[in-house]
């Protein structure tokens, strides 16, 4: 089920990224750092840390 809430800074600002086979939300307030964070090897537990 879809939470209306960021998972990452649990922030509102969410948009639809992609709509194609699976709807993809995405927030406007982390999503860059979101994914400089992966291109760098972060996993999700230490991103969530880290913006928490």
């Amino acid at each position: 089920m879809f939470s209306k809430k960021c998972p990452y800074c649990r922030g509102k600002n969410l948009y639809l990224k992609q709509t194609s086979l699976v709807v993809k939300y995405g927030c406007r307030d982390c999503d860059k750092k979101v994914k400089l964070m992966r291109e760098n090897g972060m996993s999700d537990k230490d991103i969530m840390k880290v913006i928490k």
